[in-house]
């Protein structure tokens, strides 16, 4: 068996760099998909930044909470990046600054989190839920428009 003689500091960032921010990757999931340009538009709402970042924010977590993602944070008073469970993931919700989610039982979690692969499969999801969301509005509008009472 061989050994690789890292320095701590090359481990340190490797292991940082297999997390994304919760900011950062609602941010991502914006620029690849624009979901909320789409949808936020069909509502009458202007889709401005902020509803936007929020949106894609919103998605994140719906994604987390059915199991097709899993959030991470460090429970304070800890150090160490754990997985959020779904329970408190369903009786929760993230702060403003969107660094921290509170759990309904009062534990708080900071530096949110998500996994690169987690935030791929997210986009794919999305991805796909706007393009079936363009598919079903297309057709309800060509049968709307031939329909008369």
């Amino acid at each position: 068996m061989r050994f690789v003689n890292l320095p701590l500091c090359h481990i340190r960032l490797a292991r940082r760099a297999i997390f994304l921010p919760f900011r950062d990757a609602a941010a991502k999931l914006y620029e690849e998909t624009r979901a909320a340009d789409v949808l936020l538009s069909d509502t009458g709402t202007a889709p401005g930044p902020v509803a936007c970042l929020n949106y894609h924010a919103r998605q994140l977590v719906h994604h987390a909470k059915y199991g097709k993602a899993t959030l991470y944070g460090k429970r304070k008073p800890t150090t160490i990046m754990e997985p959020i469970t779904r329970g408190d993931l369903w009786a929760g919700k993230y702060a403003d600054n969107m660094n921290s989610w509170i759990a309904e039982n009062g534990i708080e979690y900071t530096d949110l989190s998500l996994r690169h692969h987690d935030l791929r499969r997210i986009i794919r999801l999305v991805k796909q839920a706007v393009k079936e969301h363009d598919a079903l509005l297309a057709w309800c509008r060509q049968h709307a428009s031939g329909h008369s009472d």
